[in-house]
């Protein structure tokens, strides 16, 4: 079977650090690629500070121009209504039924994983792949999945990770041109042409 890792999220925008985890990810357990999926109608956001899903969809794929094994893909933006994992990993069991699919996602995110939407349904489904940064203690998170039910502990995987202190929040706070270095000049560059995120 075919590995592929599923890296979700607003990015809004995507950064230098989103890239890097899906890199990292791809290197450490051997995936044959990594779709980024960028959040249609995210349920849990709205402040009304997201842009379009499209446009974060474009931005994302000029951010993985030269990344041939990192995918963007729009089937959540695609998706009328709020934005589930288990309704994407369900689409894409139709698109790829003979791969086996894990979830990349940040400690951060991790922490809050029962409260997904129909959560043991998907462990069923996917493996999950959570990125603890180097200033973390990775001892204590992998006692903290050993505290987790077993049918999400049996299936997660730690991934220690050079810490990227950034975030797409605080680009937005600081602004598009303080935030240069952050991004890749395409993303940058298609922004400022756009006048996203004035």
């Amino acid at each position: 079977m075919k590995k592929v890792g599923i890296l979700g999220g607003t990015f809004n925008p995507i950064h230098r650090g989103h890239v890097a985890l899906g890199e990292a990810a791809l290197k450490v357990f051997d995936l044959d690629k990594v779709f980024f999926i960028p959040a249609g109608e995210p349920y849990h956001k709205k402040d009304g500070n997201t842009v379009r899903g499209e446009e974060r969809l474009k931005l994302v794929s000029l951010a993985l121009e030269n990344a041939p094994k990192l995918i963007p893909l729009g089937i959540d933006v695609e998706r009328k209504g709020p934005t589930y994992t288990i309704d994407t990993i369900n689409e894409l069991k139709i698109m790829e039924p003979d791969s086996q699919f894990y979830i990349i996602l940040g400690s951060d995110a991790f922490k809050y994983i029962e409260q997904w939407n129909d959560i043991e349904a998907l462990a069923e489904k996917v493996f999950f792949i959570v990125a603890v940064r180097a200033c973390e203690d990775e001892i204590a998170w992998r006692s903290f999945v050993k505290t987790m039910p077993e049918y999400i502990s049996n299936k997660t995987l730690i991934m220690p990770l050079k810490p990227y202190f950034i975030s797409s929040t605080d680009i937005r706070y600081k602004g598009i041109r303080k935030s240069k270095r952050k991004l890749d000049k395409r993303v940058y560059n298609y922004i400022l042409a756009k006048g996203l995120y004035k």
